[in-house]
């Protein structure tokens, strides 16, 4: 077999992955979205969306700067948390919304509880940069004519390039590749 490693490095391209963490952050899953005034909270089908995740845009782009973002404000993702729909269906639309908003102005700790109006309590997330690497969908990995035996190790090698910040608690459905 040959030293996949090896013949891939050359391919890896930076990512920003999605950290726990216990020091006060303006990023966060969980809580309260702190909507600006004048934003209205997101509906689909006449209720509530749930609300997911607030992203510090400038927390995130000292990480790594992603450039096809915004370089300020957050981002805050809501979804139908109830009904799960998974988007593809065009009759899913509205089914989730990510709204840019101005950053809050100052960072918060972690919650112990969940408010009423909340899906799950606070938990504050940091950023860190990681190395990536393409699906084997992609040209570039099909030339490689890769088999069985290396397409299973090329499965099992991006994991080790993040093993570090799994033994941190390191969130890995939130890898964001920062190149195409």
């Amino acid at each position: 077999m040959r030293d996949l490693k090896v013949l891939t490095a050359s391919f890896t391209s930076p990512g920003v992955q999605l950290v726990l963490r216990d020091a006060p952050s303006l990023s966060h899953f969980g809580g309260s979205p702190n909507l600006p005034s004048g934003i209205q909270w997101p509906e689909w089908k006449g209720k509530r969306l749930a609300f997911l995740a607030r992203v510090s845009l400038g927390e995130m782009q000292r990480a790594e700067c992603v450039a096809w973002l915004p370089s300020s404000g957050a981002l805050l993702f809501f979804y139908d948390v109830d009904e799960q729909p998974s988007g593809f269906d065009p009759e899913d639309r509205g089914c989730c919304s990510v709204l840019h908003v101005p950053d809050l102005p100052f960072p918060a700790f972690n919650a112990s509880a969940v408010a009423d109006d909340e899906f799950i309590a606070r938990k504050c997330i940091g950023f860190r940069r990681v190395a990536t690497l393409p699906s084997r969908r992609r040209d570039l990995i099909r030339q490689l004519e890769l088999s069985d035996e290396e397409s299973g190790e090329y499965l099992r090698l991006e994991p080790r390039l993040l093993r570090r910040a799994r033994r941190t608690g390191a969130c890995f459905f939130s890898l964001i590749r920062t190149t195409t």
